[in-house]
């Protein structure tokens, strides 16, 4: 079995203390990730976020809110997980962000610090788990066409037999078992 890539961790923070504490939190407990800090939406939006896992982002930022970001980065990746820890502890705000596409809400406060690289491992485990449930839809969906175009070809089939067997081959004309089949349908309905 291959080992997998390290995870990409992409830090939107404009505050390098908070940011660099991050890291060390994340660093500690998530030895095989790769950690990229930026200050700024500008900054995060150039990144490749293809290759990014997830973003932990903060709400307050030079270049505007963590919400025109997290707009932003789900035009260019709709799955991407996005991840706001901020000092903002407003509740509309965390239920808005959440609606908006954001997977989970962190408030910098107490041992944040503490909970934060196992906020990271649950909201990597769940991005995994949408893929993963996206594509196996996507098999059953050409797994059920594929049947589909089976169950039609079948029903031709059936129907070429029943041909076959109402007609005679050399005139093509309605044979004797045809012939008492729809005499056999003419008297019941007469009844």
């Amino acid at each position: 079995m291959q080992p997998s890539p390290p995870t990409h961790i992409l830090i939107l923070e404009d505050d390098p203390d908070t940011a660099e504490l991050i890291q060390e939190a994340l660093a500690d407990h998530l030895q095989h990730a790769t950690l990229t800090h930026v200050g700024s939406i500008a900054a995060a939006l150039e990144q490749d976020l293809s290759g990014v896992d997830i973003v932990l982002s903060d709400m307050n930022l030079p270049d505007g809110l963590g919400m025109d970001f997290l707009e932003a980065a789900l035009q260019q990746r709709p799955n991407l997980p996005i991840v706001f820890v901020t000092g903002e502890g407003a509740l509309d705000r965390a239920i808005e962000s959440i609606r908006r596409g954001a997977y989970d809400y962190v408030v910098k406060a107490g041992d944040y610090l503490f909970t934060l690289p196992v906020v990271v491992e649950k909201n990597l485990a769940q991005s995994r788990l949408k893929l993963e449930n996206e594509a196996l839809r996507q098999r059953l969906e050409a797994t059920l066409a594929e049947v589909q175009v089976k169950n039609d070809q079948l029903q031709e089939a059936v129907e070429r037999l029943e041909t076959m067997a109402a007609t005679d081959p050399l005139t093509g004309l309605a044979n004797r078992r045809s012939l008492g089949a729809s005499l056999d349908r003419r008297f019941a309905d007469s009844l």
